[in-house]
């Protein structure tokens, strides 16, 4: 449905999800991995060449972007790092978070 509201259901080849809850994650480690490395091999094969929103609740608490991003073949970005990138972004350049909340 999102990407259908964002013009980009064309792009989209897959839906995937590991189906382990976050509370599991520590105890179900070695299993999550696995999953994650399913869901990537499922994607590839139904033609994913770029996924997104990839381990947004497992990077970087339970793997490092590194260690997806071997184990899968894909590139993980890490989503915190990526958020603190966006925050110092918007300071340097002056821009406010929310054009919404704060129009220029």
């Amino acid at each position: 449905m999102w990407a259908r509201n964002a013009g980009a259901d064309r792009l989209l080849v897959a839906h995937t999800s590991i189906g382990i809850p976050n509370s599991e994650y520590p105890q179900r480690r070695v299993e999550l991995l696995e999953r994650f490395i399913d869901c990537t091999r499922e994607a590839k094969a139904k033609g994913a060449e770029v996924m997104g929103l990839v381990a947004m609740s497992i990077c970087p608490v339970e793997y490092s972007a590194r260690e997806l991003s071997d184990a899968s073949g894909f590139l993980v970005l890490d989503a915190v790092a990526c958020q603190l990138a966006m925050a110092e972004w918007w300071h340097r350049t002056g821009l406010p978070p929310s054009l919404l909340r704060i129009p220029r």
